[in-house]
């Protein structure tokens, strides 16, 4: 089968009813952004507890009247900050070109590609931290930062397409991606990747409704789950954080 890249597969989850050229443009800025933007974050962060731990100075950060979950967030937001800052720049250097080269989107896109775009950020800080935390050495943790990167925003498409095989889905025909049952898989389980979910995000502003239907899943989901990412990775580091200093 012809394969597909994730930003081919990512134009076609946010909609069919938006033109491709409007829609087309800003959504693989998206992609773009997340893929470099997650490498960022994910370099940033993957040494962030392990580092301490080598130099014994998370004992000195615990002696401190603060709590395990201050300790965490603290650690995100500002990683968050040294990331998504230089992006922030980067995302208007972006969109001006593509202003000044006549392609122009809606407002609402452009406001859900920048603000989304720094909360895509702290998604893949937090879900770093939760590896971070979780890896037992220096090794392990370049390991799973590279591996989530690599299945997030490289190889994701290949893993969709070898899935809906699995489940029946056909892809022989030379246009399946166009096909109404595997648009619907791709999207849902598109939910489970934080770079979809903000391509799905930007051309859900695109298109300016909650009632639009991205392919099998509901606006109001999409747009629920951007924000259900980075909640359950924090929460999920923080778990971790306080099971290993109680552990």
């Amino acid at each position: 089968f012809k394969q597909k890249t994730a930003y081919e597969i990512g134009v076609r989850l946010v909609g069919s009813e938006m033109c491709i050229r409007d829609r087309g443009s800003i959504v693989q800025l998206s992609y773009f952004t997340f893929m470099i933007g997650s490498m960022v974050a994910i370099g940033v962060s993957v040494d962030t507890f392990h580092k301490e731990r080598q130099e014994n100075t998370m004992n000195l950060l615990l002696a401190r009247p603060v709590n395990r979950e201050t300790i965490v967030l603290g650690k995100a937001l500002g990683l968050t900050m040294v990331v998504g800052i230089p992006a922030f720049i980067a995302q208007i250097i972006g969109l001006y070109f593509m202003v000044t080269r006549g392609d122009v989107p809606p407002i609402g896109s452009m406001l859900a590609f920048l603000i989304f775009g720094q909360v895509m950020i702290f998604t893949m800080i937090t879900f770093q931290l939760c590896l971070a935390i979780s890896a037992r050495s220096g090794s392990s943790v370049v390991i799973y930062g590279l591996s989530a990167w690599l299945l997030f925003a490289l190889v994701w498409a290949l893993i969709v397409i070898a899935m809906a095989t699995v489940i029946g889905v056909d892809i022989n025909g030379e246009n399946f991606e166009n096909d109404p049952d595997y648009q619907t898989f791709a999207s849902r389980v598109g939910l489970l990747n934080p770079g979809v979910i903000y391509q799905m995000v930007v051309g859900l502003f695109t298109s300016r409704t909650l009632a639009i239907d991205l392919e099998g899943v509901p606006g109001w989901l999409a747009l629920l789950s951007v924000f259900l990412w980075p909640i359950m990775c924090l929460r999920t580091a923080t778990w971790l954080f306080k099971r290993e200093m109680n552990g």
